[in-house]
């Protein structure tokens, strides 16, 4: 509502205050990933809506988290390091918000540190949408489920809005390949003996985000799906 221009109301500005210095002495360095990225992007929209120097100092604080953690969080070819479908979701959805915010608070986000974001942005879309299945749906790698973030449709609209432009994945056999994060879709448009059309989804590599080891996992797995069926 306060950021299409209207008044925000006194309890509603108190209310954000509070909860901003609340925030800015309680971040989550003891779970890190999302949670700690998230909290920093909560500072940059308090530091940019209100003004002042205790303001300014949230988005100080904010910008340093991000910057530190988006190069961590984001591998080169833009999956998230806990290699789930679902965190991955959330984690872009907050990365579009900074986005947002750098358009309509133009001039107090560095110019070149929103176009980064732009670009981490670009490649977290390709990815997701590369890990989708026929269906649209995400696959469920790594305590991923449905319902719980935004679907790819709706960050692939989020993303058209703000004119982000995706960044195209490299191709491996019969569809996209992530080498760095470890994934693998391949599919095929031949029939087989039954007459289905083949698709299939494979995960590998190392163990995912280290300094998080409660989200620590490593494991071969596949998903595969036969003319639209499990």
């Amino acid at each position: 509502m306060a950021l299409a221009g209207n008044a925000l109301p006194e309890p509603c500005a108190r209310s954000l205050v509070l909860q901003a210095r609340w925030l800015h002495k309680r971040l989550e360095w003891h779970l890190l990933g999302n949670h700690l990225f998230a909290n920093a992007k909560a500072l940059v929209f308090a530091g940019l809506f209100f003004e002042g120097p205790e303001a300014q100092q949230w988005l100080t604080t904010g910008l340093r988290i991000i910057a530190r953690e988006l190069p961590e969080q984001v591998l080169s070819d833009g999956g998230n390091f806990e290699r789930s479908p679902m965190y991955h979701a959330i984690f872009l959805e907050d990365l579009l918000d900074l986005v947002n915010a750098a358009n309509v608070w133009t001039g107090q986000v560095d110019a070149a540190l929103a176009e980064s974001w732009r670009n981490v942005a670009g490649s977290m879309l390709v990815w997701l949408q590369g890990m989708a299945h026929p269906d649209g749906k995400i696959a469920l790698f790594n305590d991923a489920a449905f319902g719980v973030a935004p679907t790819t449709q709706e960050l692939t609209a989020y993303a058209r809005r703000l004119a982000l432009s995706a960044n195209p994945a490299d191709e491996g056999h019969g569809g996209p390949c992530f080498r760095r994060i470890g994934h693998q879709v391949v599919t095929s448009d031949w029939k087989t003996p039954m007459r289905l059309r083949y698709w299939m989804l494979h995960l590998w590599g190392q163990p995912t985000c280290q300094a998080m080891p409660m989200q620590t996992r490593c494991h071969l797995s596949f998903q595969s799906l036969d003319n639209g069926w499990w």
